[in-house]
């Protein structure tokens, strides 16, 4: 998808795995707010860890 800049619909995405969650415009705020709760109610330590991760192996090869 990086060579090609192909691009696909959200239900599309959706069906590759490539986002979570797919909700029409109307939905959107309320889904937000219940994805940001769920987050919040991790241990601070758990959102910490993963997010060094995702720092540390930003940009590593596969």
């Amino acid at each position: 998808m990086m060579f090609t800049s192909d691009v696909f619909s959200a239900a599309a995405a959706e069906l590759m795995g490539l986002i979570d969650i797919c909700v029409d415009d109307e939905e959107l705020e309320q889904a937000t707010l219940n994805l940001a709760e769920r987050i919040a109610a991790n241990s601070t330590y758990s959102n910490q860890v993963n997010k060094a991760l995702l720092s540390v192996t930003d940009g590593l090869s596969i």
